[in-house]
């Protein structure tokens, strides 16, 4: 069953830049300013965002281990136990964000209670996330003319609330009923 959803998550959303700046200063032997001199534009990194949290929409995949059925259970003679809601209201998740598909990715479980749309999501999120080098320094001009990021896995748990396919279908088949 696909679903979408939104979810918050404690893993780390760090972001850093490279980006260029023409150097200034006294202008050596010309008097003038280093734009004018010709010297190379120095390369920098700097930190965009720091936060310790996510809060993502995502696409999801539920798969339920055993087969659904969509008719309420109507015990058919005296003392006949419904199913268990292991068997009927939770689905293991995959998933990813709808926002960044390539780099957050979502893996867990999801719980619909019996014949409804909406659910609650729970699991782990793997962010995949670019960090500049361990010895290259924050806002200071960098020694090498090219800097490669390098991209490294931030896990978190993540929560959040999931719209099966089963709630569009109501919303719109209402809407052109009418």
């Amino acid at each position: 069953q696909l679903a979408a959803g939104f979810v918050y998550s404690t893993a780390r959303d760090d972001q850093f830049q490279v980006y260029s700046v023409q150097p200034t200063g006294a202008g050596g032997a010309t008097g003038g300013s280093a734009s004018g001199s010709g010297l190379p534009p120095q390369q920098l990194i700097t930190q965009t965002r720091s936060r310790s949290y996510n809060l993502l929409p995502t696409a999801e995949l539920l798969i339920y281990p055993f087969a659904q059925d969509f008719f309420p259970f109507k015990p058919r003679f005296p003392g006949e136990r419904g199913p268990s809601f292991l068997r009927t209201d939770l689905a293991a998740l995959i998933g990813i964000s709808m926002t960044s598909p390539s780099r957050d990715f979502l893996f867990g479980g999801a719980w619909f209670p019996r014949q409804k749309a909406v659910g609650i999501q729970f699991g782990l999120h793997l962010a995949l996330r670019d960090y500049p080098p361990d010895n290259a320094a924050l806002d200071t001009p960098l020694t090498q003319a090219v800097i490669v990021m390098k991209q490294k896995v931030k896990p978190g748990a993540f929560v959040g609330v999931s719209l099966s396919s089963q709630l569009f279908k109501d919303i719109f088949g209402y809407i052109f009923k009418q």
